[in-house]
Formats: structure tokens, sequence, C-alpha cells
């Protein structure tokens, strides 16, 4: 946590997916995969170039993505808006808004890939606590859903789902993607 702000800097989430990292790869390296419904809609991606693609949301407007960094198969690294607003995305105020900094890494392990993400930028954004905090809040929540979210569609996507995990269409409802809510 950085002076005056009672919110971390950094969210860290990871999980083992078993399938190939190259698999793994395929769907990490997408700006914006994480942005939907509770559903990987893949479709909903509008590539602009190689480094940057506007998500088109139905319900909570476009999100512009922008390709930082890329080592396949191993990293990537955006930046994205996040909100931290009570209310919909497209009538929010400009200070209710955040850049962060998402870098997912991938490390291949016995029977699959560990995918770890790394959501920064919350403690220095120039906005009121109240939003930093529900912006960091629902991004923290977030993840986790985009986590298992991915988990399902790669294992399913590879026939290697394990035993009792759910199948794509099981996964549980979430927010548009971490910080989408809003």
């Amino acid at each position: 946590m950085t002076a005056g702000s009672n919110v971390s800097d950094t969210i860290s989430r990871e999980i083992f997916i078993a399938a190939p990292v190259e698999k793994v790869w395929e769907l990490i390296s997408i700006p914006g995969w994480w942005i939907n419904g509770g559903t990987l809609k893949l479709d909903t991606v509008e590539r602009l170039s190689d480094d940057r693609a506007v998500v088109h949301h139905a319900d909570l407007g476009d999100f512009l993505i922008e390709r930082l960094a890329a080592e396949p198969p191993r990293t990537a690294t955006y930046r994205w808006l996040v909100s931290g607003a009570e209310v919909a995305r497209p009538v929010a105020k400009a200070d209710q808004f955040v850049q962060t900094r998402v870098t997912f890494t991938l490390t291949p392990e016995a029977g699959g890939t560990r995918l770890a993400v790394a959501e920064s930028g919350f403690a220095t954004a120039a906005m009121e606590e109240n939003a930093r905090r529900r912006a960091y809040t629902d991004n923290s929540e977030g993840w986790e859903i985009e986590l298992d979210l991915a988990r399902a569609y790669l294992e399913a996507a590879s026939g290697e789902a394990a035993p009792g995990e759910a199948a794509p269409g099981e996964a549980a409802p979430g927010e548009a993607g971490p910080g989408a809510s809003a």
C-alpha cells in the first residue's frame, strides 16, 4: 500500500490448468479475453492491431485494451481502464477510472500449465478512495471467476478436464470481468 491509500497496489492470483502451455497461450494472448459475462465470448474482441483491441460488451460498453509486452508462450502484459464507479461504465465520471497493468505468466508443470495473473496500479491511482477500493475488490473477486472460467474453457477444449471440474457451461456466473461490473 502507498501513503494515503488503504488499498494494496497489486492483485495476484494463480490456477493450475490441465492443458499444454501453448493452448493456454492461445487464450491469454487475446487482448481482453477476461471481459465477459461469465462465458468466454471471444467474438466480442475487435483487433485494431497486433497490440490493441476493443472488447465490445453489450451492457457495459467498450473496453480499449493495449498489449504492452509479450514473450510467447510465457508472458503477456496489458493495460486497460478499470472502473470503480457505482454506476454503469458508460455514464461513470472520468475520476472513477484507473488504468491498471495486467500481466499473465505461464509456467509449464507436469500435466499442464500454471497460469498466474498480477494486476497493478490501484494504490497509486488518482481517484477517490471509495472508487479505488471498489475497483480493487471487484477485480480481486473477478480474477477468481475469470481464472476458473479460463480453466474450464481450456480443459474442455483439451479434453483434459480433471474429475469433478465444471464444464464450460457450468462455470460460476461472474461479472463481465475484473473491474467491468460498473
